[in-house]
């Protein structure tokens, strides 16, 4: 079950009233996706990284 599945079988348990009011925000983003997101990470952003192993 994805999370899209689920938001859609709350919001027809939501309309029988069995959990009050609720609001789903943001069921729809991969995990990933949110992080960067509540992070403010633009994940395609150019760098450049310099890495020096002595070994």
């Amino acid at each position: 079950m994805n999370a899209s599945s689920l938001a859609r079988k709350i919001e027809k348990l939501n309309k029988n009233n069995k959990f009050g009011n609720i609001r789903l925000y943001n069921v729809d983003l991969p995990p990933a996706q949110s992080y960067f997101y509540e992070h403010d990470i633009f994940p395609l952003a150019f760098c450049h990284v310099d890495y020096y192993c002595p070994w």
